[in-house]
């Protein structure tokens, strides 16, 4: 998978920049064999407009893969928090996609079997 680090009014160091690295292998995990072929965009740095609370931090995932694209936003307290929050969002994105897939395939491969059934009969 290729990955694309960017910070926003932020330098993103080598500590978090693998911290990133290691969370991101389960969503290549998640992509199968295919992983080499997707594009992974990250974005992380202060979230504008919350200095009253303390500084707040951002994360964005931008993932293609296969012509679909799939984007997760995060926010927390600290860099690390927004990406595990980021991650966690992304992979529940990733699942509802194959859930529909699988279901698809399904519900495809239950009409096929229905019309053979007819033509048997016939």
């Amino acid at each position: 998978m290729e990955l694309r680090i960017k910070g926003t009014d932020y330098t993103v160091t080598g500590e978090v920049k693998d911290y990133l690295q290691t969370r991101l292998e389960a969503v290549e995990r998640h992509l199968g064999a295919d992983a080499e072929l997707a594009l992974c965009e990250v974005e992380l740095g202060r979230a504008v407009g919350h200095s009253k609370n303390g500084e707040v931090w951002k994360a964005e995932i931008n993932l293609t893969h296969q012509k679909e694209f799939v984007r997760a936003t995060a926010t927390a307290e600290t860099i690390n928090a927004a990406i595990d929050a980021v991650k966690a969002e992304i992979l529940d994105q990733l699942q509802k996609r194959k859930q529909i897939h699988r279901r698809l395939l399904r519900k495809g491969g239950n009409i096929l079997k229905g019309l053979m059934r007819r033509n048997e009969v016939a």
